[in-house]
This record gives structure tokens, sequence and C-alpha cells, in this order.
């Protein structure tokens, strides 16, 4: 386990950032129903388990945890967008937490993140 502060967090930082491929690359499509459950386990022996908890907007809360508990990956999220045609912009916001806790040794949190993308007609 990394002693290092600023070490941990560039750690999380990476585990973060690489995690986004993983969900724009899943297998099974996740249908916003309420009350629908997804798990699996990765080549590695990590546990994912995903859970639609709010139909609209749709809220998807999820748990990830490694094989020997060396991490749990927890949080819950929530996307919405707005296309505003007198701005010329398109805003999406995904509210949630990402809670990263490593086996008792702390924790790291984040906020999900707000985006924007302006001039889409030029």
């Amino acid at each position: 386990m990394e002693k290092n502060p600023l070490q941990r967090v560039k750690l999380v930082a990476a585990f973060v950032i690489a995690g986004l491929h993983g969900s724009a690359s899943l297998s099974k499509p996740f249908n916003p129903i309420l009350g629908e459950t997804y798990s699996a386990k990765w080549k590695d022996g990590t546990s994912v388990y995903l859970e639609q908890t709010n139909h609209h907007p749709p809220v998807t809360h999820w748990l990830v945890r490694h094989p020997e508990d060396l991490y749990t990956f927890m949080g819950f999220g929530m996307f919405s967008g707005k296309v505003n045609m007198l701005e010329n912009c398109v805003r999406t916001r995904r509210n949630g937490v990402n809670i990263v806790d490593f086996q008792g040794e702390g924790c790291s949190e984040q906020s999900l993140v707000r985006s924007s993308t302006e001039s889409l007609i030029s």
C-alpha cells in the first residue's frame, strides 16, 4: 500500500481514468429499468455489481471489489444532458460520487464532472 499521499492521489487519478474505457465497452447494454442489476467477475477475479436505482432520471449505483479486498470502489451516478440552441452548446452533467476505499488504509472521494461542448454549429 502506497504511503506517500501525493503518490496515492496520482494512483487514484490513474485508476479512475483507466476505468473510463470500461464504460464505453460493456458487452451488455445496461437498460435503465428500475431495479435492474448487473454483476460480473473480471478475468483477475474482481467482482462488479451494478443496480439501476432510479428511472427518471436514470441513477446507477455500483460496487467494484478487488478479489483480495485490497480496494473497494463504490458510488452512484446520474447522467443528464441539455441542448441549448440559443447558446449553440450541449451541456452534460454527471451527478454522483466515486469512493475508493483502500482496505482500511484510507478513502478517496470525488464528485463526478460537468462538461460543456460549445460552438457546435459554426
